[in-house]
């Protein structure tokens, strides 16, 4: 009592106000000396079931060596309890309620047992002072088997317990729910530290693979560079180049699976499966956070968070009107794709066939552009898989709440409950930690085609030669564009692409009125502007329809994907500077 057990106090205070066999025949003294006998008759048989279960888990815990050889030893005590109902019981009067005390007898030495043997298990776990010199190997499998088996016993107890005046309860109900408490108080608790040390274990097992995977998906983005090409692309039957892919996603819910399925199928414990999915999702979401600052590690010159600093210097801009304008200095051009300017672009909007994409000098090492193609498709994967994950809890969670397997009770299906609630929410925010992952991919990639864009676009946009007809300018840039793309609609999966799609028009968009924002601030911008616009306007949404079909193109001949949301952001060109010239 003094450590918060369990004691029989409860049970006997319940006995002394059960009925009383009336005692007409007997002399007051002569029942008073048959009171004491039967109540040391009573101590005599808990000592007895003390030395007999601490026995029992003696051989079982420290002396066999195999899970099937420690059940076997184990069941002799559930053996004995069904031996004590048909034999010793009966010969008690009804008042002493053996059929709940000898379950309880049974059930706090057997928690006292399991205390001591967590204690010795954390003792020798490795930092442990003292653990070397102590002689105990027990796996996460030993474990797991235990916990079946004190979940049997405690289901035996509880039929016991209800055996005779209760048959008609059902082992569902809120009754069955105090009886398994009262009768196995201290064996519940000891039961949660069992789970808790399995769950403890399992997840630094699982975290450790993790770990392994996150640095063996560094180490291959890490080698991913222009001369050998990208290392995980797979080929066709016909040649065409798959979507750029890495293991990581596949290893990382292998594993997951792996895990899970001894815990829904093989064990079928719902608090123990709450448990373990809520410590693997906050594993989940360490590895998500491994994964952002991996990505965000790839290309230090993007700046924190994959952002580049891709507007031109305003402190060199100088006025000036009509053709003239700001004296701009382009950004130094970092990157190029290695593929991506191999072969020459037809005309855009039935120009020349000189207007081809703009050729980088810089060579390219460290093949960002196919790194961040992995990185893209390997986050989307994640999220899928998430999804998957999130459902199969789910439904086992189900198929456990329609069950009629008497361990599982209303309050550990609550419990249960509880902890898929909160299973979901950490698998959300690990969620939403790869999509941003993925966003931030995109985002460094079109930074990277916007910076071989930028030195045409600070040289000639907005400039004397861009009022002419034949400027090229933007020309140039779709040509860029399209020869991008032409890669990326083979290195990115379906819906990725679309996303990169928007996020490069987009960053163009910004580009874009952004310069001409700052020539409207000048007082530069007139009624003249908005037919060059309007031209650079149509050239991009041709460029749009060019690009969005690269893809349908690659994937079979599949439908190009709709291209409104890129339209309308490129129309708001055109809304901006019909609203700088009223």
């Amino acid at each position: 009592e003094e450590e918060g057990g369990h004691s029989l106090v409860p049970l006997l205070l319940s006995a002394s106000l059960a009925y009383r066999e009336p005692a007409t025949q007997l002399d007051g003294k002569v029942f008073q000396v048959q009171e004491n006998l039967v109540g040391l008759l009573v101590a005599t048989v808990g000592h007895s079931i003390g030395v007999r279960v601490h026995s029992v888990a003696k051989q079982a815990f420290y002396e066999e060596t195999s899970g099937d050889a420690r059940r076997v030893v184990l069941n002799a005590l559930v053996e004995d309890l069904h031996q004590h109902r048909d034999v010793v019981n009966p010969l008690f009067p009804e008042r002493f309620n053996m059929g709940t005390t000898v379950c309880t007898f049974y059930s706090e030495h057997l928690a006292q047992c399991l205390k001591d043997l967590t204690r010795k298990i954390d003792a020798a776990a490795p930092g442990k002072e003292g653990g070397a010199a102590t002689d105990i190997s027990i796996s996460n499998a030993d474990i797991l088997a235990l916990i079946t088996w004190v979940e049997t016993f405690i289901t035996a107890t509880l039929e016991i317990a209800l055996d005779q005046n209760q048959e008609e309860k059902d082992v569902h109900d809120t009754y069955a729910d105090q009886v398994r408490e009262t009768l196995n108080g201290q064996l519940i608790l000891e039961l949660d530290v069992l789970r808790k040390l399995y769950v403890r274990r399992a997840s630094a097992k699982l975290s450790g693979w993790l770990q392994s995977i996150l640095d063996k998906e560094r180490a291959s983005l890490e080698a991913m560079g222009a001369e050998t090409g990208p290392e995980t692309a797979e080929v066709g039957a016909k040649g065409t180049q798959r979507p750029l892919l890495s293991t990581a996603p596949i290893d990382v819910f292998s594993a997951i699976q792996s895990e899970m399925h001894t815990i829904l199928e093989d064990v079928a414990d719902p608090t123990l499966a709450g448990w373990s999915a809520c410590a693997m999702a906050e594993g989940f979401i360490e590895h998500a956070e491994g994964y952002e600052r991996l990505v965000e590690g790839l290309d230090p010159s993007l700046g924190p968070f994959g952002q580049a600093d891709l507007r031109t210097s305003r402190e060199q801009q100088e006025g000036g009107g009509g053709a003239k304008g700001p004296g701009t200095t382009p950004l130094r051009r970092m990157r190029s794709s290695p593929a991506a300017f191999e072969k020459a672009i037809k005309a855009i909007h039935r120009r020349a066939a000189s207007i081809t994409s703009i050729h980088s000098d810089v060579p390219e090492s460290s093949g960002l552009l196919e790194k961040y193609c992995v990185v893209a498709n390997s986050c989307t994967v994640y999220q899928k898989e998430s999804q998957h994950w999130i459902r199969l809890v789910e439904a086992k969670l189900g198929s456990w709440q329609r069950s009629k397997r008497k361990q599982f009770t209303s309050n550990c299906l609550n419990e249960a409950r509880k902890s898929v609630k909160r299973f979901k929410g950490l698998v959300g925010s690990a969620t939403g930690r790869f999509q941003g992952t993925c966003g931030m991919a995109l985002r460094c990639l079109a930074n990277l085609i916007i910076e071989d864009t930028e030195e045409i676009l600070s040289t000639h946009l907005f400039k004397e030669a861009w009022f002419l007809a034949g400027c090229e300018c933007i020309a140039t840039v779709c040509a860029t564009f399209t020869d991008y793309c032409s890669d990326l609609s083979l290195y990115l999966e379906r819906n990725v692409y679309e996303e990169f799609l928007l996020t490069l028009f987009d960053s163009l968009v910004e580009f874009y009125t952004t310069e001409l924002t700052a020539w409207h601030l000048r007082g530069c911008v007139t009624a003249s502007w908005q037919t060059p616009v309007r031209r650079d306007v149509e050239l991009l949404f041709e460029c749009v329809s060019t690009v969005a079909g690269l893809n349908g193109a690659a994937a079979g001949g599949s439908a190009p994907f709709p291209t409104k949301p890129i339209q309308s952001s490129l129309a708001s060109i055109l809304e901006e500077v019909a609203r700088m010239v009223i």
